[in-house]
């Protein structure tokens, strides 16, 4: 069983019936894929004719054109369409984690209930791209797991107090490293623990297309004028930033909307795609998914964190299996920034921060 939990938009009309946004956020999606409404209205699955219907009954209810027919160009939305279709997206991405840990936590809750499965292997992780392909991938074969996105101290400290038998977390490589580590090291046991490579990835600035502001280094975000878009506090990025301001001798005072927080990579993107921020921080496949550029900063190492006593639990083989596997490499290795050359490679603490 899989449970999928999904944020559903409703007008509230003057006369207290409440209409469903559902249908037009779907055929809005494959409206601006497509760029017509019969090829959107077939990937729908529903009739030309009553494409239209969902469109002009939305028309009705919001008082202004949401599509419009161009010579040339077929059907496409107007400015209020694509702002009802970028608010579409916002929701998704802020929310879209959040859902997928609740549902993920609710399927283990039932399944304990119905006594139909397996004990379930819980993960704590930091929110990334490989880890939400891993998490398919073992859903798709049934896999008994349990995903609570937490950040990355927080996840290494849940598997620290026996709260989670596996836990993701990133840490920069090169001059930034050794700092990073230090908040795990305190947490890890090289006697007790060992390390799972997952995947690198890049992370770097989130601007808008073309880089209007000529964005090239953590530098520019402190620049007069600059409005910013952080991560939340204790998240793994938001320590990685204030380590990189901190090298540059920039004091956060003086960054515009410092203090501005989303909690994932693709709220990030959003919020810079909504022009309410120039700048975030984060990882390059959400930059691609709201059609904004990205300037790379620095590579980091994702690690999942277990007990040296699991290694040889069928649970964990199966995953070490799935991470070694080609197919699985390949999907992550086609995430804009991300690398799966190492995926499933087991290193002890010491093998993986020689010098740390």
């Amino acid at each position: 069983m899989r449970l999928a939990l999904q944020p559903n938009w409703s007008v509230l009309k003057s006369s207290g019936e409440t209409y469903s946004l559902a249908r037009l956020f779907s055929l809005l999606v494959c409206l601006d894929k497509h760029g017509n409404l019969k090829s959107a209205s077939e990937s729908c699955n529903i009739s030309y004719r009553c494409a239209w219907d969902v469109v002009r009954d939305a028309e009705t209810i919001f008082g202004t054109p949401i599509v419009e027919m161009k010579r040339g160009k077929g059907t496409v939305l107007t400015p209020f369409g694509k702002k009802l279709l970028w608010g579409e997206k916002k929701v998704i991405a802020r929310l879209g984690p959040l859902l997928e840990s609740m549902a993920s936590e609710l399927e283990a809750e039932l399944e304990s209930v119905r006594s139909l499965s397996d004990p379930v292997l819980h993960m704590h992780a930091s929110h990334g791209f490989a880890v939400a392909t891993l998490y398919n991938h073992l859903k798709a074969i049934d896999f008994p797991i349990e995903l609570d996105y937490r950040g990355s101290v927080e996840s290494v400290r849940a598997l620290k107090m026996g709260d989670c038998d596996i836990a993701g977390f990133h840490v920069p490589m090169g001059i930034l490293e050794k700092r990073v580590f230090r908040q795990f090291s305190g947490l890890l046991d090289s006697n007790t623990h060992c390390l799972i490579n997952l995947a690198r990835r890049r992370l770097g600035l989130i601007v808008p297309k073309g880089n209007p502001l000529g964005f090239w280094s953590i530098r520019d975000i402190g620049r007069e004028g600059i409005q910013f878009v952080n991560r939340q506090a204790g998240s793994g990025t938001r320590v990685i930033i204030e380590l990189m301001l901190d090298a540059e001798g920039i004091d956060t005072s003086v960054i515009r909307g410092y203090d501005r927080l989303e909690f994932t990579h693709a709220a990030i993107a959003a919020y810079v795609a909504s022009g309410k921020a120039d700048v975030g921080v984060g990882v390059e496949p959400a930059a691609r998914q709201f059609g904004l550029d990205f300037i790379p900063l620095l590579t980091e190492r994702y690690f999942m964190a277990c007990s040296r006593e699991s290694l040889g639990a069928p649970k964990v083989e199966k995953i070490l299996a799935l991470l070694r596997d080609s197919k699985f490499k390949s999907e992550v290795n086609q995430l804009p920034g991300y690398e799966a050359l190492d995926s499933g490679e087991v290193l002890s603490i010491e093998e993986a921060f020689p010098a740390s």
